[in-house]
């Protein structure tokens, strides 16, 4: 080979090595900016701990196959072309999981929150967006650490949060419940668009509500004298782990099953309040204010030791509608015509 082609060669492969540096570096700097690679899959478990008694997770990417179904194209003239499968791409961004972690810490006089998101992709850009929305302003009932949301590493995004609680509450929780539990704590299943799973053994909705009242700036032993407050609070002994799910199963139909685990009389007691008075309102309040219909009726299954309830919710599709549409840039005037 002559000496020139020799050259030639060695010229072009120090150029292919310098681009593939240079795209590589530009990759590594995008991606360390916006987070354009996926990352990792994380579980909310990784930051329960002792005192976690409550848990709220909801998997975004379950509403994947409905979200192009609420938006109707012709809507959003502006909007590119999208691929022949928007569902999958919606997969490929929205975080896997979304969870609320809460548990009663009384050696430090609080009640610890801690959300957190397991993002698939531009975590650094969702962290920037949700500090600018201000959650301080909106949430400022919750003591929220002060450097507000934070990335320790990709696919974990989560902020740290407290409601301090109100003098006497512990004393009036340890004459009937104590701190440390017996068993394994309560976790979700994992396989719904929204879960819920409350562990109450250890008296945690007292203190949620003791806590809630002093952050609504109310006295709690007040709350606590009110006669239908009271009747609830009766139950609470008998009441043990409270599950919820809800899943979209059509773009106008919501299944939810609702389980509280307990004793015959809290059973029976559930029974007679939800069904003759509070579900009743709610069906109610859900037709009359935003015109959708609940179906279903729980009842106590004495095999399972467990109020059960299977329940359908419809008639949120137009509701859902009118809240895109509020986030639906309006589309660009027609150009003026030229005289």
């Amino acid at each position: 080979m002559k000496k020139g082609c020799l050259i030639g060669l060695a010229v072009l492969l120090v150029l292919v090595i310098a681009a593939i540096a240079v795209i590589g570096i530009a990759y590594v700097k995008l991606n360390s900016q916006y987070g354009i690679s996926e990352a990792a899959a994380v579980s909310h478990e990784t930051l329960a701990t002792k005192d976690t008694r409550a848990r709220v997770v909801v998997k975004p990417d379950k509403l994947a196959p409905f979200v192009f179904k609420y938006i109707k194209p012709e809507d959003i003239p502006q909007l590119p072309k999208l691929p022949s499968s928007p569902d999958a791409l919606i997969s490929m961004v929205v975080p896997r999981e979304i969870a609320l972690l809460e548990g009663a810490e009384y050696s430090k006089g609080s009640v610890g929150l801690t959300l957190f998101i397991n993002e698939r992709r531009f975590g650094p850009e969702i962290v920037k967006q949700l500090n600018q929305q201000g959650l301080q302003r909106t949430l400022n009932m919750i003591k929220w650490d002060e450097g507000m949301f934070t990335m320790p590493q990709r696919g974990v995004v989560l902020v740290n949060g407290a409601l301090p609680i109100p003098d006497g509450l512990e004393e009036k929780v340890l004459e009937t419940w104590k701190h440390d539990l017996e068993g394994n704590p309560v976790v979700i299943d994992g396989d719904h668009l929204l879960e819920l799973a409350l562990d109450n053994r250890n008296g945690e909705i007292m203190t949620l509500i003791g806590a809630g009242a002093k952050a609504a700036k109310q006295d709690w032993k007040m709350l606590m004298e009110n006669s239908y407050v009271q009747t609830g609070l009766a139950i609470l002994p008998n009441l043990h782990v409270l599950r919820l799910s809800a899943d979209v199963v059509e773009v106008d139909k919501a299944e939810i099953n609702l389980r509280v685990e307990g004793t015959q009389e809290a059973g029976n007691q559930l029974e007679f309040l939800v069904n003759m008075m509070g579900l009743p309102l709610l069906k109610q309040y859900l037709e009359d204010d935003f015109g959708m219909k609940l179906d279903g009726q729980p009842k106590w299954d004495a095999g399972q030791k467990a109020f059960i309830g299977a329940f359908t919710l419809t008639g949120f599709e137009p509701l859902i509608r009118a809240q895109i549409q509020q986030f639906i840039p309006p589309p660009p005037a027609p150009a003026a015509k030229k005289s």
